[in-house]
């Protein structure tokens, strides 16, 4: 992984995207310093976009495992309401 600066990075534009590309290279961009975002290939964002799905489809599995009740729609926006209500 390779690091640079933003005016450089605006310079190299062209360069730096093959690198993410063809080298499957990730380069993260800083400004004064700091990190502030990354260049990486279209690959390597739709890995990272599976594993968030895969990992919130498990959140979701483990939370549905360990619910006792569940509540409709209307049920919740009444709690909802009374709570709003409560709070005026």
């Amino acid at each position: 992984m390779s690091t640079i600066s933003l005016s450089k990075a605006k310079a190299n534009l062209s360069r730096l995207i093959h690198q993410a590309t063809a080298g499957r290279e990730r380069i993260v961009l800083t400004s004064r310093g700091h990190p502030r975002a990354a260049l990486i290939s279209i690959e390597d964002l739709e890995l990272l976009e599976r594993m968030e799905e895969e990992r919130e489809a498990l959140m979701l599995a483990q939370a549905v495992s360990t619910e006792a009740r569940f509540y409709s729609i209307a049920e919740v926006e009444a709690e909802l309401a009374r709570l709003e209500t409560e709070e005026s």
